[in-house]
């Protein structure tokens, strides 16, 4: 009987206390998945509240003879927002996720859809820094290539 109380204690304690606590790397990627959302919903508001204060993002743009690099801030994302008309939807799949202590970073290939046509792919590497008010993404790096990468494994978004 005693056996029997124990082990319904055990599970009991086990049941009530997995899957409370996500990992780091769980939390970190939630906060990728948000600027996903806010991209979606053009939410400058949201995405505000993700982005690190003085933070940039670098597009990178190979051609056959050289390579471009756009840098803006991510306060200019935030003021561009406003205006746009279509939704943009990213999608990353297979992210690598890297953590340690107040430093993290994501690294995965993405297609982009503006409205519901292919706009083109890449990879996104996504740093994100922890600090009192959470984690928030200090730099956005990514590539935009046009038909030399690989698409999302789901096939295009569903756009109902």
């Amino acid at each position: 009987m005693k056996f029997c109380i124990v082990v319904v204690a055990l599970c009991a304690f086990t049941l009530t206390h997995s899957g409370q606590a996500q990992t780091a790397e769980e939390d970190v990627y939630s906060i990728v998945s948000t600027f996903f959302d806010a991209l979606l919903t053009a939410d400058s508001t949201l995405m505000a509240g993700i982005l690190l204060p003085g933070g940039q993002a670098h597009a990178i743009m190979p051609t056959d003879s050289t390579t471009r690099v756009r840098t803006s801030t991510h306060q200019q994302t935030l003021e561009q927002m406003a205006s746009w008309t279509e939704p943009i939807v990213e999608r990353m799949w297979d992210p690598t996720i890297l953590v340690n202590g107040p430093l993290a970073v994501v690294w995965g290939p993405y297609d982009l859809y503006v409205g519901q046509e292919f706009s083109h792919c890449g990879v996104d590497t996504f740093t994100l820094i922890r600090s009192d008010d959470g984690w928030k993404i200090s730099s956005i790096d990514y590539t935009i290539e046009r038909g030399t990468c690989e698409m999302h494994p789901d096939g295009p978004p569903s756009f109902e």
